[in-house]
């Protein structure tokens, strides 16, 4: 079984300021730290094919928000403007409605239902892919508000 962890720790290589690492089976796969160009997700391997939780992750990102805080930072338009996301329907899994995540126009990951769960699946991307912690939690929220209202629909259609 895979697991996801998330500790507190300090980045020697910066002034010993406060970071949020992530494991991946007891790996250190990514850190969320404070960087000239705000809040930022960085992944240290390839996220090829990782699979996690988004409820579990959207919490860890709005810790790390709340934890990690320099209010003088600006976020530069040319971070933003990498990443987008389009909703999409999966035509493998019955047409489900799908997030698909894209950093400059190539398809890195895609949020979708799994089971019970909502779930961020990584297709590809380089090792130190950089990712805006606030764009990415409000991204997670709307995907998780429009998968989970697309499937409620779906089941009020077929009770009809």
């Amino acid at each position: 079984m895979t697991e996801w962890t998330a500790i507190w720790g300090n980045n020697p290589d910066d002034d010993y300021n406060l970071i949020r690492e992530i494991n991946y089976n007891d790996k250190e796969v990514a850190v969320v730290k404070q960087s000239q160009q705000g809040l930022i997700l960085k992944w240290y391997v390839s996220p090829k094919g990782l699979v996690m939780p988004v409820d579990w992750f959207s919490k860890l990102l709005l810790d790390a928000k709340e934890g990690i805080v320099d209010p003088v930072t600006v976020i530069e338009e040319f971070v933003m403007s990498r990443w987008t996301a389009d909703w999409t329907n999966d035509p493998d899994d019955d047409y489900n409605l799908t997030l698909e995540i894209l950093c400059d126009d190539e398809h890195v990951a895609v949020i979708k239902r799994s089971h019970e769960s909502l779930v961020l699946k990584w297709y590809s991307g380089p090792k130190g892919l950089i990712m805006p912690v606030d764009w990415l939690s409000g991204l997670l929220l709307s995907a998780k508000e429009g998968i989970n209202n697309r499937l409620q629909e779906k089941l009020n259609n077929s009770q009809m």
